[in-house]
């Protein structure tokens, strides 16, 4: 069948052949690429920004609150306790030298040591306190910090691509990649590891552009990068090797001596550790692995790599077979000499991506790959985008050679770049399509993911009442601990009890007289009806990826948040008091985001059947919260009262308390609470405010006073030993 031709009358030859004559010009269509880079640019600044700004600014605290408060303590730590030499910090470094065999205090004491005494991240930790002069404290500093992080991705990313591909592909890469997600950390995360990368990108960019010679970009790079986070001696490896390979023959002065002295700073990186005792700068080893060999380390990371490029497939490329099409035709299209550059670039890339897998982390398998595979998985955006910007060059020609000439003809056999332009097009929108889907799956993660509330006035009330030389027990390290550290505490005595928990010591610490205060989760934090009782796996775990043929729809859901009960997902709610009779009328501290809600309470007796006459519906208006009173008494230990809400309930509960108090939960009543999920398979979930059911039992026999419960944290007051 022959090919059917196109003609073009005479009105549209005209106007095709004035419009493909504009753009065929050279001029302008070097004007147009950066046109098109400078709308990319823009594109993903804004897209980026708006995706994350709504995580990082509309929850009560940071995403990923554990391991941003680990930045905010070592930030502290700089400006406060440089030497780690305050009585918290002493304290602390006294227990990490007491031995167990206990793997789960082993483990805690690396937790310990990890998220408390390492100093990994100098210059973050400077940027953050730089920023905090002109806000009020480091968590906002962070919050802005991690706002700004896509513009810095974004020129970082934009430098990278043009440098290896020109304005016209890199804005479209950069239009590719403003619905991109990644493995790990990605780029959401904005954390001292990714601005190394993007310092990384500039001087790599330089060091190509320059042919390998960029002395000064090299040497302050390298500087910048090893201070920013360790990950930044790779990156400054790479940098070395790529102004080896670009450079030819360098000469002594701007080639060679930069070049022993960057490498100088790496090594130096990597020594300081072994003569510099305070602060710590090495990272410690994780006390143990999984018991496998090297080889069986190394092949679960590939396998970890195999899994999350199956995970990530849809959201990151669209589809992956297209996606190595599109790029391998791109790096084609280019002129040879640029093809060497991107030979060279990928090979210096898939030397260090092969040697990162052979770097076995047995908790954490091929984090180091996921985190030097973004800015290689940016190459070949790039390339995709060199693909479309190539082919559309090739289409506008064809117009503009087709309609030349009054009747002229567009055939098949002739007209392939446009259909092949068609394709990669429609492959590019596949590719925003699905990365979108994978944005907000990903936001509903960071903003759903450890959803905490610590009361900033509660560390106040402890600096106000402490005296020197008191001790702070703590029962957490990842969240509740460098919170308390960040706000004042570390001028006291602290003791970690996880990592002295079974050991010889524990009693001499738990029994000294100058223990006189301790902080926990509240017990509505640990409800153990969500996933686990064990604590890394309280919140959920990664995002809901729709198109991942390896993700599936939770079937677990949060009771709690923010130190709230979701009345969402429950049915009922018991209360039943297990000492002291309670002196007033059930209180509870509302907090109700929707339409008008009501709420049923009755008395049960001591056969659960509901007392006649001891019940009471009570009215939520909208959009109100603060403390509702109904009415109802418990007359007896024996009794319980049930509090019912609708199916349509959206409001949460904050507090619960009988009579007017300073607390918010029935401490002094030892009450317990009993939840009934809504759902299938479903059991009750109890949770009981009793300070001995929290505390260690080292502390049952001293008098111990809850000074405030507010959010997720509770602050005990220990009454001094006689």
């Amino acid at each position: 069948m022959k090919n059917s031709p196109a003609a073009f009358p005479r009105g549209q030859a005209v106007s095709v052949r004035l419009a493909a004559s504009l753009v065929t010009r050279p001029v302008l269509r070097r004007a147009l690429g950066w046109i098109v880079l400078g709308a990319g640019l823009a594109v993903f600044i804004a897209v980026q920004t708006a995706f994350i700004a709504g995580p990082v600014w509309n929850r009560p605290m940071l995403p990923e609150v554990d391991d941003s408060y680990a930045y905010l303590v070592k930030t502290a730590e700089m400006d406060e306790c440089f030497f780690q030499d305050c009585p918290a910090l002493q304290d602390l470094s006294k227990q990490l030298e007491i031995k167990s065999s206990d793997r789960d205090v082993e483990w805690q004491k690396y937790l310990l040591e990890g998220r408390i005494f390492v100093i990994y991240h100098p210059l973050f930790s400077a940027l953050l306190l730089g920023v905090k002069h002109f806000v009020p404290d480091l968590a906002t500093a962070y919050k802005i910090v991690w706002t700004a992080g896509p513009t810095l991705f974004g020129l970082g990313f934009a430098y990278w691509l043009l440098t290896l591909w020109g304005p016209g592909p890199t804005g479209i890469a950069l239009i590719l990649l403003a619905a991109k997600v990644f493995p790990g950390n990605g780029i959401h995360y904005v954390v001292p590891s990714n601005i190394a990368m993007s310092v990384a990108l500039f001087v790599w960019a330089r060091i190509i552009s320059r042919k390998g010679d960029a002395p000064w970009s090299l040497m302050i790079g390298t500087v910048l990068m090893v201070g920013m986070h360790p990950l930044g001696r790779i990156f400054s490896a790479m940098a070395i090797a790529m102004a080896l390979w670009f450079s030819g023959r360098p000469s002594l002065t701007r080639g060679v001596l930069p070049l022993l002295l960057s490498g100088a700073v790496v090594v130096l990186a990597f020594a300081a550790p072994a003569f510099i005792a305070r602060p710590v700068l090495s990272v410690p080893p994780e006390p143990f692995g999984d018991g496998g060999t090297f080889i069986s380390e190394f092949f679960k990371s590939v396998l970890t790599v195999l899994i999350e490029v199956v995970r990530f497939e849809t959201p990151m490329f669209g589809s992956l077979t297209l996606f190595v099409g599109a790029a391998v035709f791109g790096y084609l299209a280019v002129e040879p000499a640029a093809r060497t550059t991107l030979r060279r670039t990928l090979l210096v890339f898939a030397f260090f991506l092969m040697a990162s897998l052979v770097y076995v982390l047995p908790a954490h398998p091929a984090d180091v790959f996921f985190r030097l595979s973004i800015p290689f998985v940016i190459v070949l955006v790039g390339a995709v985008g060199m693909a479309i910007w190539h082919t559309m060059g090739q289409t506008v020609d064809l117009l503009a050679r087709t309609g030349t000439t009054e009747g002229s003809c567009l055939r098949l056999s002739s007209g392939w770049p446009a259909v092949l332009f068609a394709m990669l097009a429609a492959f590019g929108i596949q590719m925003i399509s699905y990365g979108t889907e994978g944005l907000e799956a990903t936001a509903e993660y960071m903003k759903n993911r450890q959803p905490l509330f610590l009361e900033p006035e509660q560390p106040d009330i402890l600096t106000s009442k402490a005296m020197p030389g008191n001790r702070v027990m703590y029962d957490n390290v990842d969240v509740i601990m460098p919170f308390y550290f960040v706000h004042g505490a570390m001028k006291f005595g602290a003791i970690y009890y996880p990592a002295l928990k079974g050991t010889p010591e524990e009693q001499e610490w738990m029994d000294r007289s100058d223990l006189r205060f301790a902080v926990t989760y509240s017990p509505l934090v640990s409800l153990p009806g969500f996933q686990s009782d064990r604590q890394d796996q309280w919140w959920i775990s990664s995002p809901e990826f729709r198109y991942s043929p390896l993700s599936r729809p939770r079937k677990t859901h949060q009771i709690s948040k923010e130190g709230r009960i979701l009345t969402s997902a429950i049915v009922y709610m018991e209360i039943r008091v297990n000492e002291t009779s309670p002196r007033g009328p059930l209180r509870l501290l509302v907090h109700n985001p929707g339409d008008r809600a009501w709420v049923q309470g009755v008395v049960l007796g001591p056969d659960k059947r509901p007392v006649a006459g001891m019940d009471r519906r009570v009215d939520i208006p909208a959009h109100w919260s603060g403390w509702i009173d109904l009415g109802l008494k418990l007359f007896s230990e024996v009794e319980s009262l049930r509090l019912d809400f609708p199916n349509t309930s959206r409001f949460s509960i904050g507090g619960l308390s009988f009579g007017e108090g300073a607390l918010h939960w029935p401490w002094a009543n030892k009450a317990k609470l009993t939840f009934m999920p809504r759902g299938p398979d479903v059991t009750p979930i109890e949770v009981k405010f009793d300070p001995a059911d929290i505390l260690p039992p080292q502390l049952e026999r001293k008098n111990v006073t809850v000074l405030d419960d507010r959010g997720c944290s509770v602050l005990f007051e220990i009454a001094e030993s006689k």
